[in-house]
């Protein structure tokens, strides 16, 4: 028989679904909905926990140390991954989307590397410019229709409405 576990969890159950509820992040509803279904007596063990939310044992168990450690907020708090930085800050994106509407402009992927390496001088690859066109700024070169896609982002917030995804 699977041993039940010693956790105080202090939030109510309202509380909980109200977090539930208001939370946006898919990562955090998963630890809160632990935190409910034990409060709720629904799942007493850990192995019914992970069963309850698709998550292996180890990782049950994991949040109820960070819970018990610091509570919600401990528990609510993803670390964000490493990984590179990008090479073109959203100042550099910014200025080459402007450029990509005006004319003469560019009809190639290649075209952009050249233009990013003379005048941001940064040494791009051709893989690295078509992500960041392509992907991060959204343009497709072949069906970019300049005259009216730019002249609406310049009428709108354009600094605020550009995703760059960081």
């Amino acid at each position: 028989m699977a041993r039940r576990l010693a956790v105080d969890v202090k939030e109510s159950i309202q509380d909980l679904e109200r977090f539930i509820k208001d939370e946006r992040s898919h990562n955090r509803k998963e630890r809160l909905q632990i935190l409910l279904l034990f409060k709720s007596g629904n799942a007493r063990t850990l192995q019914k926990l992970a069963q309850c939310v698709g998550k292996s044992e180890s990782t049950i168990k994991r949040w109820l140390v960070l819970y018990r450690q610091g509570g919600l907020e401990k528990l609510l708090t993803i670390k964000k991954r490493g990984g590179k930085e990008a090479i073109l800050s959203p100042e550099m994106l910014m200025s080459l989307e402007k450029r990509l509407y005006e004319t003469p402009y560019f009809n190639s992927y290649g075209q952009v590397q050249h233009w990013i390496q003379k005048e941001l001088e940064i040494d791009i690859s051709y893989k690295t410019t078509h992500k960041s066109v392509r992907y991060r700024l959204g343009v497709d070169l072949k069906n970019l229709d300049r005259d009216n896609k730019y002249q609406k982002k310049l009428n709108s917030n354009y600094a605020t409405d550009l995703n760059l995804n960081l």
